[in-house]
């Protein structure tokens, strides 16, 4: 199981998993939908996707998006500092 805390653990979850079925980033991009160089940029936290890629790239990989509610909630400062206003 991967914890994926930000886009690039994402890219890097991918990948591990992607290599770990001896798969090429042209099959899996294909499957996703989307191109070798953009699964490339993803991989490496380079880019940013959304969550229909995401969920494109995790379906074609054969694996199951799971979510867990946080252990902690965010304080509004928390909040503030991750959305950069004031």
């Amino acid at each position: 199981m991967y914890h994926i805390e930000n886009i690039s653990a994402a890219g890097q979850a991918i990948r591990t998993h992607r290599e770990s079925l001896d798969m090429t980033q042209a099959v899996l991009a294909a499957a996703a939908g989307i191109t070798r160089a953009r699964l490339s940029l993803l991989e490496r936290g380079q880019a940013n996707m959304s969550l229909a890629t995401y969920l494109r790239l995790v379906q074609a990989l054969g694996v199951q998006l799971v979510m867990e509610p946080a252990t902690e909630r965010p304080t509004l400062m928390q909040l503030r500092r991750a959305t950069g206003k004031p």
